[in-house]
Formats: structure tokens, C-alpha cells, sequence
């Protein structure tokens, strides 16, 4: 367990007073308050400044943690990796600020280029289940997709955009894997941390480039397509249930003897551990990038970057996924 440590500061003399709000995602979905200070690695916390509009926000974080969104209200904190304290504390400026892009003086990561010819090979496997499963889970032992803020920024919105898209067609016509759908919630999580890299570069939020609004399309659009595998997943998995499946064939057991889901119960289980919280990092994204504005004035402006009403709706309505499953 990793120690949650909240420190309100704050850089000048903020009017009126503020004070920081938490709530670990995982398990206050609702919305309701979180008093709780220790939460698990890997649990997604969002923090936020009531009230909202007192200012520009900086969030200033120490420990193993990242951040989706430095320069933002609300965030959403990723733990990190390993055990230890981390403290959040924040800064509220007059004007708005934005971290130095160092991110582009750092060469791109090569996992993204060497994920691009995997998906050549598996796509050549589309057609043959086992082969197809089996390379896939090779790719998840072979390469670490998972990063974090600074990593992901190390590659350009239009990458990311392109992966997705390639993703997303491939997915059409894939058989059903674990291991397959591990993968796209991976590039679609790097794929959100990297819209936050762009947000918190840019100080004057309605001077977002084309390419941001495209990746958070690409990003909306693979959404979409991961909760139509779940759900086909899903519906297959009662099937098996419904049809007195030998319970070999819908559960199985790791190298510790813990019983694990099988076939499209496995497909079903690993979009649904990850859809509500990608679904919700996308969603503050929207918040940030459109900061100070109503619900109307998000849709309005969704539908002028060319987010249909269904897009802007899945966006915009992160909470009902948490009671969906």
C-alpha cells in the first residue's frame, strides 16, 4: 500500500480560501467523498481544487506517482509502481502557467516504432485464434507498454493517432484475446497521458493544436470499439455459462493456483478492469482542455473539433461505466 499524503499550499495568497479534495476512483465511483489516505499501487486517485474557479491550478507531487495532468482541476493522479509516500501539495498563480516542453529535447521511445511491426505480424494472424492469442501474449511479456507522463510525451500526438486508428481496424477483424485486449487498453492509456502532456504545455488552453483534437478523437473513437468488444465478449461468456460449458473451458488457474477466466470471460474481465478508468481519464482531458466551461459548452465545442453527439455523450458521461458492468 502506498501512503496518500495531502499538503494544501500555495504559492501567493489565494482569495477566497481553498482547500484540496480526493477520492480514490476505485472506490468512491459515485462521486462521493474519499477520507481515506492509503490506497493501493496502481489505484487512480483524482484530486481537485474546490472551489473550482479560484485560479490556475499547479499541482506539485512528490513520490512515485503520475499525473495525468499537472496544470489542471481536477487531475487524476496515477500511483506509482512501488511502495512509498506520496504527497500532494498545490500552487495557485494569478495567470496561467505551463510545464517547459523538455520532453522534446528527449529522443522518441522506440517501444511505439517496434509495437507498429507487431501489429503488421498479428494482423497476418487474424485469422488463426491460437496463433493470433499466442503472439499477443507474447508482445505483453516482450514489451513494457506501461509509462508514464514524461515517457508517453516523448512521442508526437500524430503517432499515437496513427497506432489507434491501426488498432481500432485491426480489433474488427481479430479473434477474441486477453492478452489483445491488454494491449489496446495499454496504448490507449499512454495515448490519454500523452493528450495531458499536451495540456499541461500549453498555458492558454484555446491555443490547442489540430493534432490534440485528433488524438483525443482517435482516443474516443478506440473507446467506443474496446466497449463493443466488451460487451460482445461479455454476451459470449453467458453464452458458454447459459450453455453448461465444462468450467474447464471457462476458467483456468495461473502458476499459484489462482483461478482465472477464460476465453471471452478472460476477453470480458480485461476490458472491464480497465474501461472505467480509461474512460474517466479521458473525460478530465475534456475538463482541462475546455477549462471553466458548462456541460453545453463542452458538447458545442466537441462537435466544432468534429465529435459526433454519441462521442461527445461517451465522453462527457464517464460515471454511468462504473455502474454498466
Amino acid at each position: 500500500m502506498s501512503a496518500l499524503l495531502i499538503l494544501p499550499s500555495c504559492a501567493q495568497t489565494a482569495k477566497p480560501r481553498f482547500e484540496i479534495k480526493t477520492r480514490t476512483l476505485g472506490h468512491a465511483p459515485d462521486g462521493s467523498p474519499d477520507s481515506r489516505r492509503d490506497v493501493g499501487i496502481g489505484e487512480r486517485v483524482e484530486i481537485k481544487v474546490v472551489p473550482e474557479t479560484i485560479g490556475y491550478v499547479e499541482w506539485v507531487i512528490q513520490g512515485d506517482a503520475v499525473e495525468s495532468n499537472r496544470f489542471g482541476n481536477p487531475a487524476i493522479v496515477f500511483m506509482g509502481g512501488s511502495p512509498g509516500a506520496v504527497s500532494f501539495s498545490v500552487c495557485v498563480h494569478d495567470a496561467p502557467r505551463a510545464a517547459p516542453p523538455s520532453f522534446k529535447k528527449i529522443p522518441a521511445m522506440e517501444k511505439w516504432r517496434r509495437l507498429e511491426a507487431q501489429l503488421m505480424e498479428i494482423e497476418k494472424l487474424a485469422g488463426q485464434p491460437s496463433a493470433f492469442e499466442s503472439h499477443c501474449d507474447k508482445i505483453c511479456a516482450d514489451v513494457l507498454l506501461h509509462e508514464g507522463l514524461e515517457a508517453a510525451a516523448r512521442e508526437s500526438l500524430a503517432r499515437f493517432s496513427l497506432l489507434l486508428e491501426e488498432i481500432s481496424d485491426l480489433s474488427r477483424r481479430a479473434p477474441g484475446s486477453s492478452s489483445w485486449a491488454e494491449i489496446q487498453s495499454q496504448l490507449l492509456e499512454a495515448s490519454a497521458l500523452r493528450l495531458g502532456a499536451c495540456l499541461d504545455s500549453t498555458a492558454e488552453k484555446s491555443a490547442l493544436e489540430d493534432d490534440f483534437w485528433k488524438l483525443l478523437h482517435a482516443c474516443t473513437v478506440t473507446l467506443d470499439c474496446q466497449y463493443k468488444q466488451f460487451e460482445v465478449a461479455r454476451r459470449n461468456a453467458r453464452k458458454r455459462i447459459k450453455n453448461d460449458s465444462p468450467p474447464a473451458v471457462l476458467v483456468g488457474t495461473d502458476g499459484n493456483g489462482v483461478v482465472l477466466p477464460k476465453g471471452p470471460a478472460a476477453v470480458a474481465s480485461a476490458f472491464g478492469n480497465s474501461l472505467p478508468d480509461l474512460r474517466y481519464l479521458l473525460y478530465v482531458q475534456v475538463l482541462n482542455a475546455l477549462p471553466g466551461t458548462t456541460r453545453g459548452q463542452q458538447k458545442e465545442a466537441l462537435g466544432g473539433h468534429g465529435f459526433s453527439k454519441d462521442e461527445a455523450e461517451l465522453l462527457l458521461n464517464p460515471l454511468e461505466c462504473f455502474f454498466k458492468q
